[in-house]
């Protein structure tokens, strides 16, 4: 975190729960506070770093009008903490290169840029090896593809703004979505790997229109036997995120599809697209059932 000044965090909002007293080693400025994000993830533990001044705005108001008005601090950066700690420097700095990757092929304009940083903990009695990423945070809407068809379903992602009409909104977004497309069969076809386009919240349109791929750790191998590969949640979360990839390529911006393409002959016989459609039901049983 370049330029921050160590304080401790102690009073910071989340720290009431004290699940979270493992993360004293994080440090900030005096300007900033850390509260949790309202939606955590099932690999992550998510952050707000928040202005302190903003913060104080949210508890205490200002008057704007004669009104006092509350409005909620919105984050400067996002912090992330994996759940699973490394058991070597190696693992750690292997995962980091799955965020390189998407650097490489995807560039800074499609993804949620990050300042990735492991940290080696001892709080809990053993050494534990913790990667975390200072985030870029990104304002928007989610975007949820799995209901959508045509380029005039991205208008309803649309949030009325002084800036943007909601025309430039969708044009922009098709924009890139198609680039997004493109980038990411390049990656495929490059390095057999593919990012989690499935998992929700994964993908972000912003105010003006600008994709933005916000988990940039989950990157899956696509294997070449024909089994059908879990996550170690036991999500189908390859074939998932094909099936995003289908439904941002040929159902938002309506390219033909070719019938001889690999990737979808190989992904959407109607007997696999059966068996995800199971285990991912089975995923979500078991979800459902964690008290």
């Amino acid at each position: 975190m370049a330029d921050d000044k160590d304080i401790d965090i102690t009073t910071a909002p989340f720290l009431s729960n004290s699940s979270l007293e493992q993360f004293n080693f994080l440090r900030t400025s005096a300007a900033g506070r850390f509260r949790r994000h309202f939606r955590s993830g099932l690999r992550s533990h998510l952050f707000e770093l928040i202005r302190a001044e903003d913060l104080e705005t949210e508890q205490t108001g200002k008057i704007i009008g004669n009104i006092r008005l509350f409005p909620r601090a919105r984050p400067s950066r996002m912090l992330r903490v994996l759940r699973t700690p490394f058991d070597s420097l190696d693992q750690a700095l292997g995962e980091i290169q799955k965020y390189k990757l998407l650097l490489k092929y995807l560039g800074p304009g499609l993804i949620a840029k990050s300042e990735e940083f492991i940290v080696e903990y001892r709080g809990t009695g053993a050494r534990e090896i913790l990667l975390c990423g200072l985030q870029e945070y990104i304002r928007g809407t989610t975007l949820d593809p799995w209901h959508l068809t045509g380029k005039e379903a991205l208008k309803h992602f649309y949030t009325p703004n002084a800036t943007t009409h909601y025309r430039e909104f969708t044009h922009r977004a098709a924009r890139d979505i198609k680039t997004f497309v493109a980038a990411v069969r390049r990656m495929i076809h490059a390095t057999a790997h593919i990012p989690d386009l499935a998992g929700v919240g994964n993908l972000m349109l912003t105010h003006e229109g600008g994709l933005k791929l916000v988990d940039i750790n989950n990157v899956i191998k696509i294997r070449q036997n024909p089994d059908i590969h879990l996550d170690d949640r036991g999500y189908p979360c390859c074939d998932k995120s094909m099936e995003v990839l289908f439904i941002l390529e040929h159902k938002i911006l309506q390219q033909p599809l070719p019938m001889d393409d690999p990737l979808y002959q190989r992904f959407f016989t109607p007997e696999r697209i059966d068996r995800v459609k199971e285990l991912e039901q089975a995923f979500y049983d078991r979800l459902n059932k964690v008290p």
